[in-house]
């Protein structure tokens, strides 16, 4: 009767779940089968997204031949009651061991420190107190607080004796860094112009810049980045990866670049840099998809210029909703949001000039929305088209999205009021009750007609003119189910569910 619907983003998104967690746990029972026990080591928890936290948790739970598994993550990122604190119960709940990683003692530091130096600890031991007292032994500060008296040559290298030698009293009077991102900011404020602006556009295009993106931008910005970065490399603030370009150190020593930077400072490049990416032909290449993702999250974050021209604006606007819906593909349903929001900014008093790029936009916002249960925001781009949509059938899509956000929600008086003033637009009759003849009459003549229907006469017909109002009729009518069970009134589920 209607054609076989897709399935949603979430039901996708279960299922490549699913299938590449299954896949990870195969590969670790046949490498862990075939050899000594390993060891698979998953560093940065606190970076993890929602689907990365549920692979891992189905891989520490359900793979046979357990490896030995090490999760660090950084608990100063770990705030009470967020998504990440929660996980981490449920990990706690399985017999998975904490083990509390602490800085570094004073003899921690005194050990490293004579060893670095060559010196006896005794010897070393005044200058680990006061590297100990600045730092608090934690030891990237550490080394970066070490690497910041080389430089100012407060250590230095003695050549009469030969060894290593250090002013303590200077020490002892540098003034102490209350984090290590403010000791890198102060490191960075020596660099001459050319580093630090290096420095700032690789910040702002992420952790890790690959190859041809910096290729692009190398050739279209007005400064020698080239030797910039190669300056930047040798002094420690980026890596360089065969792989991927470049990448920072430390995603500290991103952030201290990065806020080196006022935010009009912020904008501005990250719109320079967006409206380099926009106009390359490379991002219509599935090849590199992943330049559409970064053109587009850098004009967006350079903010809606409204002295571009209309058919610029509507451009980034069409490039976010091909962001979006690739990231749908991808399972990052926040990311897709994200970008089908900023399309919305970007199309904005664009109904009547560019109304199917405008719907779409708003649309696909709204059903993400609802697929991410937020109210507040199915309501807003839902009631943009409802406002300006030209036809009913346009309307319907959002308002099944709102009816069954509110559902979700806890919002059921809404989502039914809703739900049956779309039934009555549409030409359907309100649900009868339990006991009305003409319901008890519709129950038998549908059993009938299916009862002597043949299963292979059913497979065999033809998709309806009207199958994709059908299926959203059909989606109303099953929030309508939960609706009804919700409110204590059960009486009309049978002719909902007929």
């Amino acid at each position: 009767i209607v054609s076989s619907p897709a399935l949603g983003p979430y039901d996708q998104f279960m299922n490549r779940a699913a299938s590449l967690s299954y896949s990870f746990q195969k590969l670790l029972e046949i490498v862990s089968s075939h050899s000594v026990p390993i060891i698979v080591l998953l560093d940065d928890l606190q970076f993890a997204d929602i689907s990365t936290r549920m692979i891992i948790m189905s891989l520490l739970t359900d793979t046979e031949n357990t490896p030995f598994f090490v999760c660090c993550y950084r608990d100063d990122d770990v705030k009470p009651g967020d998504d990440l604190s929660e996980w981490l119960e449920c990990l706690h709940s399985r017999d998975i061991k904490t083990v509390q990683v602490e800085n570094l003692s004073l003899e921690g530091v005194n050990m490293l420190i004579s060893e670095s130096l060559k010196a006896f600890p005794r010897i070393t031991l005044p200058l680990s107190v006061q590297l100990h007292a600045k730092t608090r032994g934690n030891p990237f500060f550490l080394r970066r607080f070490i690497d910041s008296l080389v430089s100012r040559g407060l250590i230095f290298l003695s050549l009469n004796p030969p060894r290593w030698a250090w002013d303590l009293e200077k020490i002892s009077n540098v003034e102490m860094p209350v984090s290590v991102v403010e000791l890198l900011v102060a490191e960075m404020q020596t660099l001459s112009p050319e580093l630090k602006e290096g420095l700032r556009v690789v910040a702002c295009l992420g952790s890790s810049v690959d190859k041809r993106t910096m290729e692009i931008i190398l050739d279209r910005l007005d400064i020698d980045l080239v030797a910039a970065l190669g300056e930047l490399v040798t002094r420690g603030f980026l890596v360089t990866d065969d792989v991927s370009g470049v990448r920072f150190s430390h995603d500290k020593v991103q952030q201290s670049a990065y806020e080196s930077m006022t935010y009009d400072e912020q904008k501005n490049l990250h719109a320079r840099l967006g409206l380099i990416l926009c106009g390359q032909d490379l991002l219509h290449d599935d090849e590199y998809g992943y330049l559409l993702f970064v053109a587009a999250t850098q004009v967006n974050l350079g903010g809606l210029d409204m002295s571009l021209h209309q058919s610029k604006r509507v451009y980034i606007g069409a490039l976010n909703l091909r962001a979006g819906k690739r990231a749908i593909e991808l399972s990052a349903f926040d990311t897709a949001l994200g970008f089908f929001q900023s399309g919305t900014m970007w199309v904005s008093n664009c109904w009547s000039a560019d109304y199917d790029l405008t719907l779409a936009l708003h649309t696909s916002a709204t059903e993400i929305a609802c697929l991410l249960n937020d109210l507040v925001k199915v309501v807003k781009f839902s009631s943009e088209v409802v406002a300006n949509a030209i036809s009913y059938e346009e309307k319907l899509p959002c308002l099944s999205y709102l009816i069954k956000c509110q559902a979700y929600c806890g919002k059921v008086s809404d989502a039914k009021r809703i739900a049956f003033t779309v039934l009555e637009r549409l030409g359907e009759a309100p649900p009868r009750e339990i006991g009305e003849p003409s319901l008890n009459v519709d129950m038998n003549s549908t059993v009938k007609m299916l009862q002597n229907t043949p299963d292979h006469f059913i497979l065999k017909m033809k998709a309806s003119p009207s199958s994709q109002q059908n299926i959203l009729l059909l989606e109303i009518y099953y929030a309508l189910m939960q609706i009804l069970l919700e409110l204590g009134n059960p009486k009309k589920m049978p002719d909902v569910a007929l």
